[in-house]
């Protein structure tokens, strides 16, 4: 290491402490086994792999028994240069994390975030099985979330989840730099859930273990446990094949028993105790559950690791006082008996009350070939929570195309079922409640394809229902484009290429560039089309874009793009949409196995 530089160590610190801000990324550079300099009160530890292939290189730093790697760790190839270079502090991976190949070349680099390493997860950098390949992912769930899973190609070109599946919800720390709260380990063997599933509650730096189950073939199996968060035993469960069997056991906060049940292959054969919450039983396979905190009590279902609330609620404050009771059902609240100040449910509102009407517009022109078939209403709710898989479909030639509708809540995150009606392309909307909703329309507008693919529509809307009211707004929809070259998007991209690293290789784009051909939105009248597209260079983990490559637009149905080889990590993504006039009209998808899909095309120039 440059002796002219600041420490590993200082280096890690300053990284953790500003990975949410603008700082750039520190020069990365191979680091030297002879010039390891470890920090004061640690010792140089050296250990060879038992196939003599590689040795490790690290700090050590001891404390009466424990024993803790602190300081910079290398990974050697036989001739002593660096394959992996890192830090460590106090026990766990911190900071920037480098692969080199034996020429010296830069192969992989990443940043261990915030959060990520912990007491749970000292090593988040070597959680996957030997040979298969670890990928983070980054977005939003009921909330914002990052995703560590591992995964291997099979013989047959499969691609498989093996090993740790890790979720962390993020979270703004002080001075404005994001990290990441653990949520929870599960273990996966050739895509199904295999081995030990834990879950996790608490703050930053303080998660505590509040379930553990083990899992066999994709069901849990044998014992399962659940905690409070001081650690005492809060449900004590047995499975066999995913099914209850044998003793379930429920605890108060102390440790008196709450209730016991005995079952027999997912029959219930004794029960004991009290199954009832706020003074109300529970509905039938219910039982009284108690959060972490021990603060809530609740009737709910289990479905593997998911709790599906139904029936009275109750949470009370540390001092034992009711603040809020109340009645679920199929996990949505309600009815409220008593809640904290400020907290209400929203008013019910009759389906057949019209919140909203929306004219579904395709350029400058009302898309009018759009009609609910008649009598058949119960197509038309929208969305199902659990499954998202959209309900309404309507496919006769006298009603349009095929289409789907759903929504969804922008406060809740929940997915509602409103009653809907189509006339003319204008969609009436009923008995939503006063908020804010997303809705999403897609049209198989091309049924010679798949849904979703060239030439069919879409098109997604922000709009708000107040009570008393009917909203008007207008939705564009867009025409999924059609790439031709270098790839045809209407064929599905092998699952493989939807990781970043693993993004779709391009050959060297040459003098001449590289050829990008598509269809117009209309293949009938392609006049006036304008198509716009930009190329950005970009980093894979943690995402971001580094550089705008090309921001262009044309009236051709070809562009040619000089791009140079991308770097370790790196990926080009290129999007494409098409306007006429002041109106957007079409937007290119790619779509990959699995059921995947995106608005980009991500690829590499080897």
């Amino acid at each position: 290491m440059d002796r002219g530089s600041p420490s590993v160590v200082a280096l890690c610190l300053l990284m953790l402490a500003g990975l949410a801000s603008a700082q750039p990324e520190p020069e990365i550079g191979r680091w030297l086994a002879e010039e390891v300099d470890c920090p004061e009160g640690t010792e140089l530890r050296r250990a060879e792999a038992p196939d003599g292939s590689r040795s490790a290189l690290w700090c050590e730093a001891s404390r009466g028994a424990r024993v803790a790697r602190h300081g910079p760790y290398l990974e050697l190839y036989p001739d002593d240069t660096t394959a992996r270079q890192g830090v460590y502090f106090k026990g766990v991976q911190a900071g920037l994390w480098v692969s080199w190949a034996p020429d010296g070349a830069m192969e992989q680099h990443r940043i261990v975030l915030p959060g990520e390493a912990s007491r749970y997860l000292l090593q988040p950098e070597d959680l996957c099985p030997p040979g298969s390949v670890r990928e983070r992912s980054f977005g939003h769930d009921d909330r914002p979330r990052m995703w560590s899973k591992c995964h291997e190609i099979d013989a047959e070109g499969r691609t498989l989840t093996v090993g740790p599946y890790v979720t962390w919800d993020a979270e703004v720390g002080p001075g404005g730099a994001k990290r990441y709260v653990l949520r929870s380990i599960m273990n996966y063997e050739n895509d199904r859930r295999h081995g030990l599933h834990r879950e996790f509650a608490g703050p930053f730096g303080r998660e505590v273990l509040i379930e553990e189950e083990t899992f066999a073939s994709g069901h849990p199996d044998g014992e399962s446990r659940a905690y409070y968060l001081d650690g005492s035993l809060r449900e004590l469960r047995n499975y066999r094949e995913g099914r209850f069997d044998g003793e379930r056991v429920a605890y108060f906060p102390g440790g008196a028993e709450r209730w016991r049940i005995v079952y027999e292959n997912d029959r219930r054969i004794l029960v004991e105790g009290d199954l009832s919450v706020a003074g109300q039983p529970c509905p039938e396979d219910a039982v009284p559950t108690a959060s972490a905190d021990g603060l809530e009590l609740f009737c709910a279902r289990r479905q593997l690791h998911f709790l599906w609330r139904d029936g009275a609620f109750e949470r009370r404050d540390p001092n034992g006082a009711v603040v809020e009771s109340g009645l679920y059902r199929n996990d949505k609240k309600v009815e409220l008996w008593q809640a904290p100040p400020g907290v209400a449910l929203p008013p019910k509102v009759s389906d057949e009350v019209q919140v909203a009407a929306i004219q579904l517009m395709l350029g400058d022109q009302p898309y009018t070939w759009l009609n609910s078939p008649p009598e058949e209403d119960a197509l038309t709710e929208g969305v199902g929570e659990a499954s998202g898989e959209a309900l309404e479909e309507a496919s006769s030639e006298a009603h349009g195309p095929a289409f789907d509708i759903w929504f969804r809540n922008n406060h809740t995150k929940k997915y509602p079922h409103p009653r809907t009606e189509v006339e003319d392309g204008v969609v009436k909307i009923y008995g939503l409640p006063p908020g804010n909703y997303y809705m999403k329309v897609e049209i198989d507008a091309e049924p010679s394809n798949p849904t979703k693919r060239a030439g069919d529509l879409a098109s997604s809307l922000d709009f708000e229902v107040a009570l008393g009211e009917i909203t008007y707004a207008p939705a564009s929809l867009l025409t999924t484009l059609r790439l031709i070259e270098p790839w045809d998007s209407n064929e599905d991209f092998a699952e493989k290429y939807l990781s970043c690293e693993g993004a779709i290789p391009l050959p060297p784009t040459g003098e001449a560039g590289a050829r990008f051909a598509w269809r117009p939105p209309d293949p009938e009248d392609s006049r006036g089309f304008e198509y716009f597209y930009r190329v950005v260079r970009s980093r894979c983990d943690p995402p971001a874009d580094l550089e705008e490559m090309v921001k262009a637009s044309t009236f051709d149905t070809s562009i040619a793009l000089e791009l140079p080889p991308s770097s370790p990590g790196e990926v080009y993504e290129w999007t494409l949409y098409a306007k006429r006039g002041e109106h957007a009209i079409g937007q290119m998808m790619t779509f990959y196995e699995g059921g995947a899909y995106g608005w980009s095309l991500r690829f590499r120039v080897e």
